[in-house]
């Protein structure tokens, strides 16, 4: 991060987070009423670490005392800020309720070193939607529940600098129906006779140099697109 205002060279200074993702600066001045300086500082990401989004909005801001105590006042770039979501349960109605408000707080306010905390969002590389087409010109609309797969070169999932896939992993693997109940039927010259094992065999036809043997089953429906798949052996 580079942060320019007062009291620092017009060039910057160059801050860059700790093993913690935290930046720590000190000696930055308050506003006093009446003096002639702004006390206004701007600060701005310069460098995003491999697989993260460079968001170089400046953050501009003051701080300022009011009857004793440290208040920040954000000039511009808010949307900046990480937004937290709090949930509580209300004590009369037993609902939970969220809440969100800005990662902005000053620890030690009344205090003579104050320190001013403030989360800064991590925005997304892209972003993908799939929008409807209704035929009109109303604004594109993204339809919930679309699911999108993320792969490499080489179709395997990928995965972020902490080790984890990115996105949601779930089961592709083609669904396997499970094996129909069909009754069969033979009434040829050389039937078909099932064996224990439940599979089918027609025999007493290995001299002859041209024969038909059928196997008939009763009428089925299939409900969905899918395959049958019979397994034959033949032995001489």
């Amino acid at each position: 991060y580079k942060i320019y205002g007062d009291g620092i060279s017009a060039d910057g200074m160059i801050y860059t987070t700790d093993e913690n993702g935290i930046i720590t600066i000190d000696d930055l001045y308050e506003y006093v009423e009446g003096k002639y300086i702004t006390w206004e500082y701007t600060i701005s990401e310069i460098y995003d670490p491999e697989g993260y989004k460079l968001n170089s909005t400046p953050l501009k801001f003051k701080t300022y005392r009011e009857n004793g105590t440290l208040k920040i006042q954000i000039l511009e770039g808010e949307d900046v800020i990480r937004l937290i979501k709090t949930t509580q349960t209300d004590e009369t109605t037993g609902e939970n309720v969220t809440n969100t408000h800005t990662d902005l707080n000053i620890a030690d306010a009344d205090g003579t070193y104050p320190v001013i905390k403030i989360g800064v969002e991590d925005g997304p590389i892209f972003s993908l939607f799939k929008y409807s087409e209704d035929g009109t010109t109303s604004e594109k609309i993204p339809i919930p529940g679309t699911k999108f797969k993320i792969t490499d070169l080489d179709g395997n999932y990928v995965t972020g600098s902490d080790g984890q896939i990115v996105g949601e992993w779930f089961d592709t693997t083609e669904e396997q129906l499970p094996v129909p109940n069909i009754t069969l039927s033979s009434t040829s010259t050389y039937k078909w006779t099932q064996r224990d094992d439940g599979t089918w065999e027609s025999t007493g036809n290995h001299n002859i140099d041209d024969s038909t043997s059928t196997l008939t089953s009763n009428e089925f429906e299939l409900l969905q697109d899918a395959s049958l798949k019979f397994d034959w052996s033949v032995s001489c």
